[in-house]
């Protein structure tokens, strides 16, 4: 089975349903399934054993994906099989967990030690707490990032153009999510922080720009073409009108504009 077998209806609807999950927590699963799949059971040494290895890693990768579609259909099934609802109660739990891990923490600290000892704990703890609920933190930042695009694209072009943003934004994230999770399985630590870099990457270039990207490019494009077209003595917008200094090239064109209407830049 080819990797472009996978992009049909039946299974593009399947990703749809189960991405809400994999973005919070369907993404460790898959990890610890591909890990699991790839390098084997971990010893108490620390070791890996019994693994198939990174041979066929295409077909391992799609068996962990199974795995995290399954913690998915479970997940939903536990709250009435509403993906809303899974997204509203994982919302609620958070807060609730980093309190347990920073308790649980403290307490496996040995009773006699000292209050720095036991403060170390409560952190280790809480910073487990985190690391389990890492992927969900990480969409949640990226997504209040891309949020004034998505607000600027719909009031500016409509709700059609807003949605699509919506989904370039998904997209986007689902990319960096996986080239996580392949980036930890293949170099633990700093591999997931490199392949969720590549992954977005190569996710943006599948999506395409943003539509705040594509006004700033357009506005850029047109600002040149208008000083290649007018004299320079009717279109001054940097190296000599003392008004230019520090302008964006929105603002820099908007008065381009405004001198090619009422005439050239006065100089002294």
């Amino acid at each position: 089975m080819s990797w472009l077998s996978i992009l049909n209806a039946r299974n593009l609807k399947r990703g749809a349903k189960m991405l809400p999950h994999y973005l919070i927590e369907g993404s460790n699963v898959q990890e610890e399934s591909l890990k699991r799949i790839v390098k084997g059971v971990k010893n108490a040494e620390g070791k890996y054993s019994g693994g198939v290895g990174y041979k066929n890693f295409g077909k391992s990768f799609k068996t962990s994906l199974l795995d995290a579609e399954n913690a998915s259909q479970v997940a939903y099934a536990a709250n009435g099989g509403s993906a809303l609802k899974y997204i509203k109660n994982s919302f609620k739990q958070i807060p609730g967990e980093l309190a347990t891990g920073w308790k649980t923490g403290g307490a496996a600290v040995a009773k006699d030690a000292g209050r720095l000892a036991k403060l170390g704990g409560s952190f280790k703890g809480l910073g487990k707490a985190i690391g389990k609920r890492m992927p969900f933190i990480g969409t949640a930042i990226y997504a209040l990032t891309t949020l004034p695009n998505i607000f600027r694209a719909t009031k500016e072009a409509g709700v059609v153009t807003g949605a699509g943003e919506v989904l370039k934004t998904v997209g986007s994230m689902a990319g960096f999510t996986v080239g996580c999770v392949i980036g930890n399985v293949v170099f633990p630590g700093l591999g997931g922080l490199i392949g969720g870099l590549i992954g977005g990457f190569v996710a943006d270039k599948i999506v395409g720009k943003s539509y705040t990207e594509k006004k700033a490019e357009l506005q850029q494009q047109a600002l040149v073409q208008a000083q290649q077209a007018v004299p320079q003595g009717h279109m001054d917008t940097g190296s000599t009108n003392p008004f230019a200094a520090g302008l964006t090239p929105e603002q820099q064109y908007q008065l381009a504009m405004l001198q090619q209407q009422y005439g050239p830049t006065v100089r002294m």
